[in-house]
């Protein structure tokens, strides 16, 4: 007998599971109130291995970025850039999480090098290594363009029978779901829902929206083929243009006020100046970037306590896309009763704050 699920949620983490399962032979019907996928639609992301220490991450992202490679290729659509990502380490800062990352990634086959600040500022005359300890190359790494990426994923689902509406969901009695006020029931509810989880299930998971501020710069990305890059010491990143495309710089910390409009934050221009010194600063746009973060930094895959067959997905603090192929499979093995997703990610694990 065909099992069924439904899948609220049409973004990146809710596509790749319902895709999953329809892979497995479930009956699949996704569920999304707006656009779907709309708060997936940042134009890039970046496609890393490096996790710091975090050797479960690593190999989750070893396993999603090898899963979005299968599925570009099973699309027929173009949507990787793999043009490397380099990892900054300053001087001032001690280093480990990036030392960290080296070994993990080894530890999962995948080509790393670690590079002196000679050996960057040759591979990369573009950056003044000035104040560098030493850089993480990650040759094979690289960049996704996130809407086609998601785009293509939809694409997948209608060819492979599964159905998108466009309609509100809730909780509803009896391990059913409302949609547009309708009982349904189903074999499994996959909850993929952002920051709205908060509010769907007030006091029952510690996911929250929170905010982070991106800046797009002139310049012409025409023949621009540089890696992305981050440095997590300043909570910096960075993915350089493409044709089309301007190139894209983030404050990788949650932001609590509104920007100053055209203008880059003071300690993100110093930088910018100061590592990419050809970068021409001038901004074209802003956007601020919405994000489903928990309480631990930890994201959320597992059953709802409570319930029998509604699962939650998020939580992520803005990581899923590297990850969703990677995850959409831990949650299907899990329906399928094969294996237990990992108890770091359920949803009532102890909170670092005391009682939620």
């Amino acid at each position: 007998m065909t099992r069924r699920a439904v899948v609220v949620g049409a973004g990146v983490l809710g596509a790749c599971t319902a895709l999953e399962l329809l892979d497995r032979g479930w009956s699949v019907d996704v569920v999304d109130r707006g656009d779907p996928g709309t708060p997936s639609r940042a134009d890039t992301r970046i496609l890393r291995f490096s996790h710091g220490a975090d050797e479960w991450l690593t190999r989750s992202a070893v396993a999603g970025i090898r899963g979005w490679h299968d599925l570009e290729r099973r699309s027929g659509a173009g949507f990787i850039e793999t043009r490397g990502v380099l990892v900054l380490a300053g001087d001032r800062a001690p280093g480990d999480w990036e030392r960290d990352s080296v070994a993990q990634v080894r530890r999962c086959g995948v080509p790393v090098r670690e590079l002196d600040p000679a050996a960057t500022a040759r591979r990369f005359p573009y950056l003044d290594p000035r104040g560098l300890a030493f850089a993480v190359w990650e040759p094979t790494a690289g960049v996704i363009r996130a809407g086609e990426a998601l785009r293509a994923l939809h694409e997948l689902l209608a060819g492979h029978g599964g159905k998108v509406h466009r309609a509100g969901c809730r909780p509803g009695p009896d391990d059913t779901v409302l949609v547009d006020g309708t009982p349904l029931g189903a074999d499994a509810v996959i909850w993929a829902v952002g920051a709205q989880a908060g509010q769907l299930f007030p006091g029952r998971v510690r996911i929250r929206a929170a905010h982070q501020d991106s800046y797009r710069l002139a310049g012409d990305p025409a023949a621009d083929t540089r890696p992305a890059w981050l440095d997590v010491g300043a909570e910096l990143y960075g993915i350089p243009g493409a044709p089309g495309r301007t190139t894209k710089v983030v404050l990788d910390v949650e932001a609590t006020t509104a920007p100053a409009p055209g203008l880059l934050p003071s300690r993100l221009d110093e930088y910018l100046h100061r590592r990419f010194p050809d970068l021409d600063h001038t901004v074209r746009d802003q956007e601020r970037c919405t994000y489903a973060a928990t309480d631990d930094d930890v994201p959320v895959l597992g059953r709802l306590p409570g319930t029998g067959t509604h699962w939650l997905i998020g939580g992520d603090g803005g990581i899923a896309f590297k990850h969703a192929p990677a995850w959409a499979g831990i949650l299907a093995d899990a329906l399928d009763g094969r294996r237990a997703p990992p108890r770091r990610l359920a949803v009532d694990r102890p909170s670092p704050k005391g009682p939620a």
